[in-house]
């Protein structure tokens, strides 16, 4: 059986807004069952909706929206009517107690594949997926992390919260995400943590998309790295921003935004 799996990551400040979300599948000939995890970052509750395809009506997506009734956590869709087929479980995740971070307690994580459109002007360099995006199979899925509200501030333009929304505006905008790290062996999210790290293709990438100009490094663990395995291709403009971990915590959210904005204005 094809399983076709999308997740949905809900921050805090979304989860109450009864605001709709499409959740896409496209072309439903091509799985079997569609599964919906919708993620409640404050609990880290999971609701997962099982759909089959026979089930989904032609249109290539359904609308969810979440609301807080008597203090529980609500997912309700709307293209889809519910039945017996449609099975529904909660899951909630209880943090494990902290390990003490030792080289035996290290995994070896992988990056996701670079988002890429069609000639993009600007490639943003991370190091390696955090444990959020990892266990959500999103870029930059930490809810305090900035980097989707900054990409969409220098826009102008509101934020959506739905992943696909997300990636398809940063195509429409020139602009690709990837990692420096192909591989690597962390403990925690943090960059200083990296070790025995293994770089992707980024040379074979920039030869393929040689309509980058800019590479923007997110935070300077990425620069070094970076520079530690390659060497810096003429023409291209280099640049250091700052982290938009919430480990980067020195800097305000308004200071972010001013030195992300070289991006979009490289010579000012």
């Amino acid at each position: 059986m094809e399983i076709k799996e999308v997740n949905r990551n809900i921050p805090e400040d979304r989860e109450n807004s009864n605001e709709r979300f499409r959740v896409r599948y496209k072309d439903k000939s091509k799985f079997d069952l569609l599964v919906v995890n919708i993620c409640r970052i404050k609990t880290n509750e999971i609701q997962a909706f099982s759909f089959k395809s026979s089930d989904l009506p032609d249109k290539d997506s359904i609308h969810f929206s979440t609301s807080i009734n008597n203090g529980k956590f609500q997912v309700d869709w709307k293209g889809i009517s519910s039945s017996p087929k449609t099975k529904k479980k909660i899951i909630d995740k209880v943090p494990e107690k902290k390990k003490p971070v030792t080289e035996t307690n290290t995994v070896q994580i992988e990056s996701f594949k670079p988002i890429v459109g069609k000639n993009p002007k600007v490639l943003i360099l991370g190091t390696m997926p955090g444990k959020d995006s990892l266990r959500l199979n999103e870029y930059y899925a930490n809810s305090r992390n900035v980097f989707w509200k900054i990409i969409y501030e220098l826009h102008n333009s509101e934020i959506q919260y739905d992943y696909e929304s997300k990636t398809e505006f940063l195509k429409q905008n020139g602009i690709s995400i990837w990692d420096v790290c192909h591989k690597a062996n962390r403990e925690s999210s943090l960059d200083s943590d990296i070790k025995n790290e293994v770089p992707n293709e980024l040379n074979d990438f920039l030869k393929a998309n040689p309509s980058i100009k800019i590479i923007a490094f997110n935070g300077q663990k990425a620069e070094k790295l970076y520079d530690k395995y390659f060497e810096r291709f003429d023409g291209i403009n280099y640049m250091t921003l700052l982290s938009t971990s919430p480990a980067n915590a020195s800097y305000s959210f308004q200071e972010k935004i001013d030195n992300w904005n070289k991006i979009i204005k490289p010579s000012s």
